[in-house]
């Protein structure tokens, strides 16, 4: 829907000044603020001007408070279905098989249209990695606009935890989105900046999210875990 080295993930702190009276406490962050390789856009259109193809690809680090009850490599490949399940919104996400979800995708604009996507998915452990990929999907908003089933979207994420001796508790992500399919005919005429803009804009954005889950929904549900497997020891 993010291999920085982790120097410069840890937060500055703040000097207090001759006027600020209010005692600190010390306390270490649950997570710390992600650092990002830039994000790589790509954008094309046909010569005919009949279809485009874009989309992003983005590298992420972020530190993670580690757990007593369980290290973060535990909770990542114990259940990579557990972690893909804890990065959605509740009702967001429909398990269909083992390691298969249906996933509702935020609703974007494309210039002048409003389009929601639903992306199946294969979810899986790789080299100590949970590794999701598209395998198929389902267009609303296009509906008599264009010929959907020329569509093509695919999806690509990777995340990796330090492994369970590390001095450093990190995740390491990658995600990849890609568009590719014919523009409707109202708007064919619309000039290439403007379209090369719009797909940024929808690229930036789908990014943004998957990047904020990974920065926020999975350090929380690791810390969920942590805590149920201190209770049930």
């Amino acid at each position: 829907m993010l291999a920085l080295a982790a120097l410069g993930l840890l937060p500055v702190p703040r000097l207090a000044s001759h006027a600020d009276t209010t005692p600190t406490r010390s306390h270490r962050p649950r997570v710390g603020l992600p650092r990002m390789a830039e994000p790589e856009y790509f954008f094309s259109q046909t010569d005919d001007k009949k279809s485009i193809s874009f989309g992003c690809r983005q590298r992420s680090v972020i530190m993670v408070k580690p757990e007593p009850a369980g290290t973060l490599h535990s909770f990542v490949t114990g259940s990579p279905q557990d972690v893909l399940l804890s990065s959605w919104p509740a009702g967001r996400v429909r398990q269909t098989a083992d390691d298969r979800f249906s996933i509702k995708v935020e609703e974007f604009s494309f210039v002048t249209l409003t389009i929601a996507v639903e992306l199946d998915v294969r979810c899986w452990l790789q080299n100590g990695a949970a590794c999701v990929e598209s395998g198929g999907f389902r267009i609303v908003g296009l509906e008599g606009l264009a010929d959907v089933d020329r569509f093509d979207i695919q999806v690509r994420g990777r995340l990796k935890p330090s492994p369970p001796d590390s001095t450093m508790c990190l995740l390491t992500g990658d995600v990849e989105f890609e568009a590719t399919g014919p523009l409707p005919a109202l708007m064919q005429a619309t000039p290439e900046p403007v379209l090369r803009a719009a797909a940024r804009a929808v690229s930036a954005a789908l990014n943004g999210a998957a990047s904020d889950r990974f920065a926020k929904q999975v350090p929380a549900a690791y810390s969920e875990w942590a805590r149920a497997q201190k209770v049930a020891a």
